[in-house]
């Protein structure tokens, strides 16, 4: 491998995803992300902190045993059903904290969209509004909190616009593969680099595979199987073959996250093509 270029390359990535965590948890609301069907696939640590659910007990649908139970049905139909339409979502309920008593919040729920306009995932603000069902504060309180939930929900998108922007600008593809649904999804210039149209972005293994030069798929299979067996990062490089019978090189790097059992739950990564000398 290319040490040198490997480095380099991946900088700007690195960086946009550290500085999203940073934001993320230093942030006193809840905060959730989503994948298109309304599936969790990520809570800042507030949340881990107020319900003292862990990861693998609030991904995918298991966020909704943190919710009242008397609530638990309308707010699921009341998300999907949103979801489904693909419209903003403000709703009222009640989250158990892990000292068992029940507290009051407003959730507000934005749609990322991608070039196609097509919804890539949900970004969902909670914000704590139990004192003020309590003692019923001012209109203009309750204005001032939505402002400033908005100009969260604006910072996490600005966030989404400019990380997709460093990627492309480093003429790099990702990629973001969840157990749950089995979903494997790719951004636009990783489905250019590999020789598709930029479509909706949902892709399958064998989308993959079929690429990879057959020389090269044994060591490219076994080095994700290895870092999946062994909890460790996935760096190969190999060829692919173009429709047009073209060879190219790739460089590939990605990360499995695991519940407390081990058991992966989702993969992220990214690829870019280079030239070999």
């Amino acid at each position: 491998m290319n040490q040198s270029r490997h480095p380099a390359k991946t900088d700007n990535t690195s960086q946009g995803e550290a500085r999203f965590g940073r934001v993320m948890q230093a942030m006193t609301q809840i905060v959730c992300c989503t994948d298109a069907d309304g599936r969790a696939t990520y809570f800042n640590q507030k949340w881990h902190e107020v319900t003292g659910l862990n990861e693998s007990q609030s991904l995918n649908f298991n966020f909704l045993q943190a919710i009242h139970q008397s609530e638990r049905d309308t707010v699921s139909q009341s998300w999907l059903s949103a979801v489904k339409e693909r419209k903003s979502w403000e709703y009222e309920f009640r989250i158990i904290h892990k000292n068992k008593k029940p507290y009051w919040y407003t959730a507000y729920a934005q749609p990322c969209f991608d070039e196609e306009e097509q919804v890539i995932e949900w970004v969902v603000v909670c914000n704590n509004i139990n004192e003020y069902k309590r003692s019923e504060i001012s209109l203009e309180q309750q204005s001032k909190i939505k402002l400033e939930v908005q100009e969260a929900q604006t910072e996490i998108q600005k966030y989404f616009e400019r990380l997709t922007l460093a990627l492309d600008a480093a003429k790099m593809g990702s990629w973001h593969w969840d157990s749950f649904t089995n979903k494997n999804l790719w951004t636009p210039y990783h489905e250019t680099i590999f020789g598709y149209e930029p479509g909706d972005g949902e892709h399958t293994y064998e989308d993959w595979a079929t690429r990879v030069h057959p020389d090269d798929l044994p060591s490219a299979e076994t080095a994700w199987k290895t870092a999946l067996q062994e909890h460790i990062d996935y760096v190969c490089e190999y060829r692919i073959v173009l429709p047009d019978n073209t060879l190219r090189w790739v460089e590939s790097y990605g990360r499995y996250y695991y519940d407390d059992s081990g058991k992966a739950l989702r993969m992220a990564g990214n690829c870019h093509r280079y030239y070999r000398t």
